[in-house]
């Protein structure tokens, strides 16, 4: 069910779909994260994505998030 919706928005998006899910994510974007992450692994483990450039987008959307998130918060 999941991994089909995550599926169509990498065919459509591309792996940004991964970096903008998690840098979104913490405001307000209703896609969530333990869903994206646990569908991005179990497709990275298939074959079907490559799990370094997943793991990459993950990652660099999480500290992007993080980063705004200490910004607006520190002013």
């Amino acid at each position: 069910m999941a991994s089909n919706a995550i599926l169509e928005l990498l065919h459509q998006y591309g792996y940004l779909f991964f970096y903008f899910a998690f840098s979104l994510g913490p405001f307000g974007v209703p896609i969530p994260n333990e869903i994206t992450i646990i569908s991005g692994a179990l497709l990275s483990h298939l074959g079907v994505i490559n799990a370094f450039i997943t793991y990459c987008c993950i990652l660099s959307g999480l500290l992007t998030a993080i980063t705004i998130a200490y910004v607006v918060g520190k002013h």
